[in-house]
């Protein structure tokens, strides 16, 4: 089989003066740099070969294009005119650019250099550089088939081995044994300059990497699961996998990053808590008398411009709450941070100027928490529902229906009348959480639903979303979008703070977030490798990770408790007591004798250091 069969060669011209200012010459043994491509087809140069370069080269800077242009021995003698088998009916004419933008025809691969074009049809048949080099290459040694491989010049529709695609293309195929591939993967860039990842080339690889088959691997591009013996392009650095034919397809269309001004974000900055947000965003249908009006002792609530009083009798609190500013602060904790707020138990610290402080007590309430009602109707699921605001001991620790937190801080009972004598306990922040909410995670909106009808995994713990509580759906899940939150993931905050690391460490749900880490992540508690395609917590100046479920809510199982109140009575002890996270080791409980160490206790300082119930 003669592999010019479909191909007559009409004229025959080199390529020196006509793409380059200066006089080619040949150098027949030229030891290629790895970045060194050849102009006219793009690919990458043999390690050692035959190419055309300018006569300048050895003289040139390093950033002169004198310094960087070389040509293939069969680049340099490409024909100007060609006919092809795959378009019969009219010359093709070499051009330097394209004059259409679009993709080979027999490839797929987008134009972006030389190619032969058709400029007679009007869908401008067009053929890369590359797809007319090998035909004349009859017979073929890969490193990624054992046995030579054999040119098919003809158009036939088979099943590719690479890419596992039907399609019609020209090809290559092994005699010995059933290999067969399509002209274009075998063509198949080393180093790819990718658009959708624009940070670093794309190395191919013939299977995925051993080291990177510990968890299936999604293609970046399409979300599909790739297949470990499947062809691929990769990213070492950003951990960046994708399909071979995504890669090299035209950029899918993304949907333009709508701002959402007016949905609540989350996870929420450290200094503007959640409640304070869905407030500002007016995300809070408050409903008194069954009207959609709020009551006239919220008014200064929504409006940052009017003046709260300047004291207050507070349904949660027996004494007293004064009026202050953030300048007038009068006690900071032992490590120096701001007074806790007894409502949403986040530091006083926000965006708010002002706040309530009691002068007898360590108690004290954000200005929003402060004005949050003991009673009030909302909606849920299109039904009203009662709200009503409990403050128990605050020693008494509860967990929260939606974010999982342990708290002592003010919780809102919520009747569910689709569930008769059924009501669950939120926190104030979680009870006012709008039925649409953006999480910087996804450029969709989310929608929170139960979780009886859900079938997929959260994406941030990778564990299934029924029978976990709420959920996050995307918006777009009709069109395809099966992004889907525990609201407790959803929730987890932007940044912690670890006892193992002097630095913050940051919620990390895109490997795209770190830069250059080649190596695998390896938890810090539990010693086991993390999966970098589900969220975790990483410090990257100590580079140190944590899983982010269990492993790090070891840590941060309290992070949502004020402790620090005095003066607690209980009948088991003549002495005021105190409430505190107790950080020393063998201090048992004077009642049932546990380990209270890293636990909540009761503490009398006056009597015995050590006497905790």
């Amino acid at each position: 089989m003669s592999s010019l069969e479909d191909i007559v060669i009409t004229t025959h011209h080199r390529f020196s003066g006509k793409v380059h200012d200066h006089k080619l010459i040949k150098n027949e043994d030229y030891h290629a740099r790895e970045d060194d491509l050849c102009y006219v087809c793009g690919l990458l140069l043999h390690k050692s070969g035959v190419v055309y370069h300018c006569v300048n080269f050895s003289s040139a800077e390093k950033d002169n294009d004198c310094a960087h242009f070389f040509l293939h021995k069969t680049c340099a003698l490409l024909p100007l005119e060609l006919k092809h088998s795959g378009h019969k009916y009219h010359v093709l004419l070499l051009q330097k650019r394209p004059t259409i933008p679009g993709s080979c025809n027999v490839c797929g691969i987008e134009l972006k250099s030389f190619a032969y074009y058709c400029h007679i049809c009007p869908n401008g048949y067009q053929i890369c550089v590359a797809c007319v080099l090998p035909l004349t290459d009859t017979h073929i040694s890969t490193p990624y088939h054992a046995h030579k491989l054999t040119l098919v010049p003809r158009l036939s529709n088979f099943r590719c081995d690479v890419c596992h695609s039907v399609d019609t293309d020209f090809s290559y195929m092994c005699y010995t044994c059933p290999f067969w591939i399509h002209l274009g993967c075998s063509k198949l860039q080393a180093v790819l300059e990718c658009e959708i990842h624009h940070k670093h080339p794309l190395t191919l690889a013939y299977s995925l990497p051993q080291n990177y088959r510990s968890f299936p691997k999604p293609c970046r591009i399409c979300n599909k699961e790739l297949d470990p013996t499947d062809w691929l392009y990769y990213c070492l650095s950003c951990r960046f996998f994708a399909h071979t034919k995504c890669a090299t397809s035209p950029p899918p269309y993304k949907e333009p990053d709508y701002p959402y001004r007016d949905s609540v974000q989350i996870p929420v900055p450290e200094h503007d808590p959640l409640l304070q947000q869905c407030i500002k965003k007016e995300s809070i249908s408050w409903l008194d008398d069954d009207t959609v009006t709020p009551p006239h002792h919220i008014k200064w609530l929504e409006d940052d411009a009017v003046t709260p009083p300047s004291h207050i009798n507070h349904w949660s609190h027996n004494h007293q709450l004064l009026l202050k500013n953030k300048s007038e602060l009068s006690s900071l904790d032992e490590e120096g941070k701001s007074p806790i707020c007894n409502g949403c138990t986040d530091s006083i610290f926000t965006n708010d100027d002002v706040f309530f402080e009691c002068r007898e007590c360590n108690y004290v309430l954000h200005r929003h928490c402060a004005q949050f009602p003991k009673e009030m109707m909302t909606h849920k699921k299109g039904y009203p529902c009662k709200l009503v605001g409990i403050q128990d001991s605050v020693y008494d620790l509860w967990s929260c229906a939606y974010c999982r937190c342990l708290r002592n801080g003010t919780q809102v009972q919520v009747d569910i009348p689709w569930h008769q004598g059924d009501s669950v306990n939120l926190d104030i922040g979680c009870v006012v959480l709008p039925r649409e909410i953006k999480h910087q995670a996804h450029h969709h909106l989310l929608v929170l639903r139960d979780d009886f009808f859900n079938r997929f995994n959260c994406i941030a713990c990778n564990r299934k979303t029924r029978k976990c509580g709420s959920v996050l759906n995307c918006y777009s899940y009709a069109l395809g979008c099966n992004f889907s939150l525990h609201t407790k993931c959803a929730l987890k905050p932007l940044t912690v703070t670890h006892p193992w690391d002097p630095h913050p460490l940051h919620l990390i749900y895109s490997p795209d977030q770190i830069k250059d880490h080649p190596h695998e992540y390896e938890c810090e508690f539990c010693s086991q490798e993390i999966d970098a395609d589900h969220w975790f917590y990483h410090c990257d100046v100590c580079d140190l990770s944590f899983h982010f479920g269990e492993c790090m809510d070891q840590f941060l199982r309290y992070s949502k408790v004020k402790f620090g109140a005095t003066n607690i009575k209980i009948e088991a002890h003549q002495h005021g007591l105190t409430f505190v996270l107790n950080k020393k080791r063998f201090l048992p409980c004077q009642r049932c004798v546990a380990d209270t160490f890293n636990q909540p206790v009761l503490q009398c300082t006056p009597c015995n250091p050590t006497c905790s119930s």
